[in-house]
């Protein structure tokens, strides 16, 4: 697998008193032209890490960290005879690509720069250790305020992101329209806390994905439907991944759950013989936004249903990149978070081979000049099968269940 990395430096911004860049009617630019420049060639080492660590958590912002030689100074911005200058600056974007083929490549990565630190461990060398985040972050650093009518939880969310106060990109944003109606009324707070109370409102899914689109995906897209993006197996068959881990822990066992919403009566569901075998486990959401107590009461029983039984989990699977096929990397280098995957496994001891369908919650790339791996954090998604008609493998009565 080929990667590349670029970073938009600002350039031809418009300086007044600068014999090029201070020409009315020239070249420059009041806030600069942002052009990617592939720096791919003075890469030491990227290291991506996107997702959460559990079903229950929230997705965190993405990151990536990278270290680029500086031998010759060009990356300083105070060098004013680099090439760069002065377009070395906070919140520059940076996007890192793979490719099979090394002609179509696909992003794994894109976000905005938060540190730029140069090192001089001597005086003949310096390498420069970059640090960048996707647009969760900058969500986190603005607040909104809005005041709304009923509607479903994507018209919220779009809503939000159009307030002046945010003012985010409509070209970088995934928006579903929600299943949820959520209750008229304001909202405020960070932006991040605000989307992050409709996404549990929704029991949906907000993250930004591998291409630095805000995403919003409802509920019901959450769900296994059709064939899994990838099947992962330890038999030669198909993807073949190094090494996997089974748990089996209470992380994720709940057997009493409270769902509340703002004004509303606490709506509360468990199951007694869940709780016999392990005692009261209790889950709690408060302060959400759906437009009833019978929706929170639905969510409340979805979330029982999903963690009333320890389940034997999937913990991760390793994946050494460069062992796979040319047409197995371009559709790794195309997985996402919340994508659905299957993964077979013979356990030892064992004549037959298990397989599970699972979404995935975490992806950890690592990548060095001539070799690259990933790690690929997963949910179990055998809980969040549905009926869906005409589907062979989800339209078995008896077996799949209605969702709400």
């Amino acid at each position: 697998m080929d990667y590349k990395l670029s970073i938009g430096f600002t350039t031809d911004t418009f300086t007044l008193d600068d014999v090029i860049r201070g020409v009315l009617d020239g070249s420059a630019g009041l806030g600069g032209v942002t052009e990617f420049t592939d720096v791919t060639a003075d890469v030491q080492q990227i290291s991506i890490s996107r997702g959460r660590s559990r079903e229950t958590d929230e997705f965190n912002a993405g990151s990536v960290s990278f270290t680029l030689r500086n031998e010759t100074g060009k990356y300083n911005p105070l060098n004013t005879a680099g090439p760069f200058f002065p377009g070395i600056e906070p919140l520059m974007e940076v996007k890192v690509e793979a490719s099979h083929n090394g002609s179509t490549y696909y992003t794994i990565f894109r976000g905005t720069i938060d540190d730029w630190s140069i090192q001089y461990p001597s005086k003949k060398e310096s390498f420069v250790l970059c640090r960048a985040s996707d647009s969760i972050a900058l969500l986190s650093s603005t607040e909104v305020s809005v005041t709304r009518s009923a509607e479903l939880s994507g018209t919220r969310i779009t809503a939000i992101l159009d307030d002046s106060s945010v003012g985010f990109p409509s070209l970088l944003r995934s928006i579903n329209a929600g299943n949820t109606t959520l209750q008229s009324g304001s909202q405020s707070g960070t932006t991040i806390d605000v989307l992050r109370n409709i996404e549990q409102s929704e029991n949906g899914a907000l993250f930004v994905d591998r291409e630095g689109k805000l995403t919003f995906k409802e509920r019901s897209s959450t769900f296994p439907s059709g064939s899994p993006s990838i099947t992962f197996s330890d038999d030669g068959s198909d993807f073949s991944y190094m090494q996997t881990q089974l748990n089996l822990n209470d992380d994720l066992l709940f057997n009493r759950v409270t769902v509340q919403r703002k004004n509303g009566t606490a709506q509360t569901k468990l199951d007694a013989t869940s709780q016999a075998k392990y005692r009261v486990r209790q889950l709690t959401r408060s302060d959400l936004n759906m437009s009833d107590d019978t929706e929170a009461a639905d969510s409340a029983l979805f979330l029982l249903n999903k963690f009333k039984d320890p389940e034997t989990r999937f913990a991760g699977l390793n994946i050494s990149v460069d062992k796979l096929s040319t047409s197995q990397q371009s559709s790794l280098a195309q997985l996402d978070l919340a994508d659905i995957i299957k993964v077979e496994l013979t356990p030892i001891g064992e004549s037959s081979q298990r397989s599970k369908l699972l979404s995935v919650n975490n992806m950890i790339w690592s990548i060095k000049p001539g070799s690259s791996n990933i790690t690929i954090g997963t949910a179990d998604a055998t809980n969040l099968t549905f009926l869906i008609l005409d589907d062979t493998e989800f339209g078995k009565l008896d077996s799949a269940k209605l969702a709400y």
